[in-house]
């Protein structure tokens, strides 16, 4: 199969814990782009913070940001689709979450909204350095989410209690919202029926391209619908078992440029031949 979509998850998969990316992942991406194939990026990112690694890839596609709650052109921001978290379970979604002793963060257009600066949102600034100085403070974040619905809405704590937050949240809210786990350290919310996986169906319908000729590459359980709608989907070696079992294979780790080596043995190698043999 020529696959003519590469879908790439960001932190975890191209992003290495120390927030860099192997060169031997640039050159491979580089080198799929000079060989034809669309690549894009798909990440629970902000487009804000995404942003700065998609502009080091020299990726110009549209690309998957908030959980696939959007699509936007990296050069110009414009959203190819977006699709925002109901109003009304949102509003309740916060209250819930504020009650509970959550620390919720909605992501409203491209800015970030906060009931109050705790200690968990030093957490989440580890992986986005502008989002203190970004975020807005909002007390009533529950009304503010009611009247403007976030693309999705993000709670952070240690991974017992994010843990024990989805699955109350699930219980509660079953079928109004969908809940993911992005990473140990993080809880994600987003519209019914938005995630990773619905975002790059509707990226490969706007770009023309089936599914059979698009591949994926992730590591979290926020990843796994997109490998599973991806005519081939693969799951890093530092991926979790649940996100390993959901995968077509399981290439080397982020610390391995598993990448890089998941590109030259599925895209580049193929496209070499292909372009051999047409001339």
């Amino acid at each position: 199969m020529t696959y003519k979509l590469v879908a790439l998850d960001l932190d975890g998969t191209v992003v290495g814990p120390d927030l860099t990316i192997d060169r031997a992942v640039l050159e491979a991406i580089a080198a799929a782009r000079r060989s034809g194939v669309v690549v894009t990026i798909a990440t629970g990112r902000v487009f804000r913070a995404a942003l700065p690694f998609v502009e080091q890839l020299g990726i110009d596609a549209p690309f998957i940001c908030f959980q696939g709650g959007a699509v936007r052109d990296p050069r110009t921001g414009t959203a190819v689709f977006e699709h925002s978290l109901p109003a009304e379970p949102a509003r309740r979604l916060i209250e819930a979450l504020l009650a509970d002793g959550a620390y919720p963060v909605a992501a409203i257009g491209d800015r970030l909204h906060v009931a109050r600066m705790t200690d968990e949102f030093d957490i989440y600034v580890h992986y986005d350095v502008e989002a203190r100085e970004q975020a807005v403070v909002a007390p009533n974040l529950a009304e503010v989410v009611a009247e403007t619905p976030p693309l999705k809405v993000l709670f952070a704590g240690q991974p017992a209690v994010v843990a024990g937050h989805l699955e109350v949240l699930e219980a509660a809210f079953g079928g109004e919202l969908d809940f993911v786990r992005s990473h140990e350290f993080f809880g994600e919310a987003t519209a019914p029926g938005v995630n990773k996986g619905s975002a790059l169906a509707a990226l490969a319908r706007h770009l023309g391209i089936g599914r059979e000729q698009t591949l994926a590459i992730g590591d979290e359980r926020n990843d796994i619908e997109m490998l599973q709608w991806a005519g081939l989907g693969l799951a890093m070696g530092n991926a979790s078992r649940a996100v390993q079992e959901a995968a077509d294979a399981v290439i080397p780790s982020v610390a391995e440029a598993g990448v890089a080596w998941a590109l030259e043995r599925y895209v580049l190698n193929r496209a070499v031949r292909e372009s051999e043999e047409t001339t």
